[in-house]
């Protein structure tokens, strides 16, 4: 038994090894033969920019793009996004890597051929997907590996990671016209579908969206209707969504609702956003976030519930203020040359951080 699970560890370490030597080859085989035009080094942040591709290292994760093949955070745009959280904003089946700050996340490579898009997932949830897209309609199939996992009874299989399932969505699009539809299935559980509709113009926009799928990820979206907007003019721009729960077979605790709400007010050289979130559960389990900032030219004065009061007073190469609940000093030094490019940073709550830029 013992060795068994030894060598079950040794084939996890084997693989994982493989997978980094995969991400490695390709980055060697698409980015480094291209001339590149500029390279930023920076505390715990590098970047290398050619004509056609970019390769970036930040957090302990790291992201390039060469246009036809790219590798990144999957999971907060396009199709993983959609398919684990159809109730989001930015809704899109096709593909996405992005680069992410945060040290967790989910990273996968996607192939684009012309109209066809490829996704394979590197870690955690296995994942391989496809889509289509096309003036009017875009097309997407994603298949998700089950776990061996087991789970409680009073657990709604639906809202598990346990079982192989398939997810297919059609995105119609005309004019200021679209329609959706998401399905997915497991040989568990059975069919569970989403339906959008939805009308645009310009910052004019109003969703609405019905249904659940299965989950993709544990954290996945746990809604069955909603409402989705915006509008703006002149400087204006205010986003909001809102979404209630459904009630799960087994379960003592349900999503009651969700709420986002964001906004932005730009007059000539003052900006003022605000944000906020908030969520209910049928047993009064409250989550409520909310922060707001006020931007002049040499002046920032913010709020947010998390990190408290901000005041920050920029005067080109020095600043100071109060952020993160302390006070704070803060100076640069800058060099800049035609193809060169030096900028040092002393801070009291930063600390000491260096960045160079050069172009080749």
């Amino acid at each position: 038994m013992i060795s068994f699970i030894l060598h079950q560890a040794r084939d996890k370490e084997r693989i994982a090894v493989m997978r980094r030597l995969f991400i490695l080859l390709l980055f060697m085989y698409f980015l480094l033969p291209l001339p590149c035009s500029s390279l930023l080094l920076s505390d715990g942040y590098s970047s290398f920019y050619g004509n056609n591709a970019s390769f970036s290292f930040s957090a302990g994760r790291a992201y390039f793009d060469t246009g036809i093949l790219s590798y990144g955070e999957i999971s907060e745009r396009g199709m993983v996004k959609a398919f684990s959280e159809p109730y989001g904003l930015g809704f899109s089946l096709l593909p996405r890597t992005v680069r992410s700050s945060h040290k967790n996340g989910r990273n996968g490579v996607v192939l684009s051929l012309g109209a066809y898009s490829f996704l394979f997932s590197v870690n955690e949830r296995p994942l391989q997907g496809i889509a289509f897209n096309s003036r009017y309609a875009d097309i997407a199939l994603l298949f998700a590996e089950g776990t061996d996992e087991e789970r409680g009874f009073h657990e709604d299989a639906a809202r598990t990671t346990l079982f192989d399932t398939v997810y297919g969505g059609l995105d119609l699009k005309w004019n200021f016209l679209r329609f959706s539809v998401l399905m997915s299935y497991a040989e568990e559980i059975g069919f569970k579908s989403v339906l959008l509709a939805g009308l645009t113009y310009k910052d004019y926009s109003i969703t609405i969206t019905c249904g659940s799928l299965i989950a993709l990820y544990e954290e996945s979206s746990e809604s069955s209707i909603g409402i989705r907007g915006s509008f703006g003019e002149n400087g204006f721009l205010f986003i909001f969504s809102h979404s209630k729960g459904f009630l799960p077979v087994f379960s003592e605790d349900y999503l009651g609702s969700e709420s986002y709400t964001s906004s932005a007010l730009r007059m000539g050289n003052v900006l003022f956003t605000s944000e906020m979130e908030a969520s209910f559960s049928i047993s009064g389990k409250r989550r409520h976030s909310e922060s707001f900032t006020f931007v002049l030219p040499f002046l920032s004065v913010g709020y947010d519930t998390e990190k408290g009061m901000s005041l920050v007073i920029d005067a080109d190469y020095f600043s100071f203020g109060y952020r993160n609940e302390s006070p704070f000093v803060e100076m640069l030094w800058e060099v800049r040359r035609e193809e060169f490019s030096f900028l040092a940073e002393v801070s009291t709550d930063n600390g000491f951080g260096l960045s160079m830029k050069v172009s080749l």
